[in-house]
């Protein structure tokens, strides 16, 4: 377990192993593409499972807004191919990506994301548009019970994003 209690600056923090992260303000001041590699989300959870994210800022560099196709990769949480994950009273402000986004993780393993629970996240312009507040890519919160689109069996409630994504029932 992590208790955050400061402010981190980060370049995308990558889990790959069960952990608790509790507390804290983490921020990516990326505002162009690195010359060399991916741009990451502040914090990607991959391949793993147990993983708890709570009472955490995940705090970008679009502070402009607007459309930059270079950072679109720049989401504040990344879910991919993880089980057992649960997202607690979160905060993404400023991301050049989506607020959150979830997937299979199609290079490697695509098995899908399952058993999500998100409980108290609030994203605030985010997206590649930099005008609209982005949840969960590639999941389909009309059917949470099925594994569409690389995800299956998800929780989302008092979510402050756009009414689509506030439908959890199947």
């Amino acid at each position: 377990m992590f208790h955050g209690s400061g402010c981190y600056d980060t370049s995308g923090i990558d889990i790959t192993r069960p952990v608790t992260i509790d507390g804290g303000t983490y921020y990516d001041g990326t505002s162009s593409r690195p010359p060399d590699g991916p741009v990451l989300p502040i914090i990607r959870i991959k391949d793993t499972t147990d993983v708890t994210i709570e009472n955490v800022a995940l705090q970008g560099a679009n502070t402009d807004g607007g459309f930059h196709r270079h950072l679109v990769g720049a989401a504040g949480l990344d879910i991919l191919s993880s089980s057992h994950v649960t997202i607690t009273h979160v905060a993404t402000i400023d991301t050049f990506g989506d607020g959150m986004t979830v997937f299979a993780n199609f290079p490697t393993s695509k098995l899908p994301t399952t058993d999500l629970l998100v409980d108290g996240l609030d994203i605030t312009q985010a997206g590649p548009r930099g005008d609209h507040d982005g949840l969960c890519r590639g999941l389909d919160t009309r059917r949470c019970d099925r594994p569409l689109g690389g995800v299956g069996r998800v929780g989302i409630s008092r979510a402050i994003c756009p009414e689509w994504v506030r439908a959890t029932s199947p």
